[in-house]
């Protein structure tokens, strides 16, 4: 595995972040007076920005040349003044400034790293290999929850990021399937994964026959929710994402603990199902769109059609890839393979969860979905009726494009 690095300049906050029109919070602004300015003049306007808006809180001064300035939050009422007063030469919103990101690029990587780095992707119909590019960070100071058949936790992939968090099936601590393994290794895995610094979970509800219950579902929520709480507690992370790669039957028991999850903090990301059917009559992809802090993942091939196997409908929420992926498998520390299917699907999409949380911590869970879901819209071909037609997108080349 090979990285190549160069610099990029992204910021992220201002493609998804907009003030609502006619919002009268105060907001930080800069503000310039010209240079002919008297400090008695500057000390007197002051005086009347205080006067006229008791809100007003003026935070700094300071000095651009021979000119003299001020920051602080006003209102859009009080900045509509400041801009019409001869005495003001400049008002300008406070901005964030962002530093560089390091842009990577890791050549011959699976191809649904590279098709998830590009908005364009030439279709080869063979998928190998291609080039993932990914900004620095990329999965740092996060958690992925693999709520799988296991993880075997000694494979090179997850080197020292990953942890045995709970078994809910026997008292078998490994993975006797291989499924948890490749999807751990798709999420996160340092060079077969999306989100290669992210620390990992293992989660055991799922049996060697890809098999569970509900109930062990609802218990392993629970954990999670009590495991993160820990973590936060002790700034052992920041931000969670949980990949659950399984349907079942719509309950209302498993909503009610993924919304609890959600509101604890923590993202939730399902594949839609591979029976060909609308996703709606599944579990938990009923709930779809619907719910903030959820992603529902249908699978996409390397022409950029859906999967012949794929569910679809109005409850996906986004493509990813999910045909003949490689990743890591579950017979030696050193195993690799192919599979497909919507839950190779999903782990994508979970891992640019935690990607897109270690370049801004202050992400929302919308705005990680906006990210994630129109950042490269209506590129999916001869899609279903009634389906989202946006291909999952980690930003990375959006100057080169």
């Amino acid at each position: 595995m090979h990285y190549k690095s160069a610099f990029i300049s992204l910021a992220l906050v201002g493609l998804v972040v907009s003030q609502p029109i006619g919002s009268q919070s105060p907001k930080d602004y800069v503000v310039v007076w010209h240079e002919s300015t008297t400090p008695e003049e500057r000390s007197k306007h002051i005086h009347m920005l205080s006067k006229r808006d008791s809100s007003a809180n003026i935070k700094g001064h300071f000095t651009i040349g021979n000119s003299v300035g001020i920051h602080g939050e006003f209102t859009p009422d009080l900045v509509n003044a400041l801009s019409l007063h001869p005495a003001v030469d400049i008002v300008e919103p406070d901005t964030l400034e962002y530093g560089q990101q390091t842009l990577y690029t890791q050549n011959e990587a699976p191809w649904g790293l590279s098709r998830i780095s590009h908005l364009q992707f030439a279709p080869n119909n063979t998928y190998g290999n291609g080039e993932y590019l990914f900004l620095s960070g990329n999965g740092e100071h996060t958690t992925v929850y693999i709520l799988d058949t296991g993880i075997r936790t000694t494979h090179v992939e997850f080197a020292n990021r990953i942890r045995w968090g709970q078994n809910f099936v026997d008292d078998i601590n490994d993975d006797e399937n291989g499924h948890g393994t490749h999807v751990a290794g798709t999420a996160a895995g340092s060079s077969v994964g999306v989100a290669k610094y992210a620390d990992i979970v293992a989660v055991k509800i799922l049996n060697a026959d890809q098999t569970g219950t509900l109930s062990n579902f609802l218990k392993a929520m629970s954990w999670i929710v009590d495991d993160y709480k820990q973590q936060i507690a002790s700034n052992s992370t920041s931000h969670a994402v949980i990949n659950y790669s399984a349907i079942g039957e719509t309950s209302d028991a498993r909503d009610k603990a993924i919304g609890a999850a959600i509101d604890a903090g923590i993202f939730f990301v399902g594949a839609s199902g591979n029976k060909e059917e609308n996703a709606c009559d599944f579990g938990p992809p009923n709930f779809g769109p619907n719910r903030k802090g959820q992603l529902i993942v249908a699978a996409l091939n390397s022409t950029d059609e859906p999967a012949s196997f794929t569910n679809y409908g109005p409850c996906i929420d986004v493509y990813a890839p999910g045909v003949e992926v490689r990743s890591s498998l579950n017979n030696s520390d050193t195993d690799y393979g192919l599979m497909s299917g919507s839950s190779m699907a999903a782990p994508h999409v979970a891992g640019l969860v935690a990607y897109y949380w270690s370049l801004n911590q202050s992400f929302s869970m919308d705005e990680i979905s906006a990210l994630i879901k129109n950042s490269n819209a209506g590129s999916v071909l001869n899609n279903f009726p009634d389906t989202v037609s946006n291909i999952a997108f980690n930003m990375a080349n959006i100057t080169q494009n």
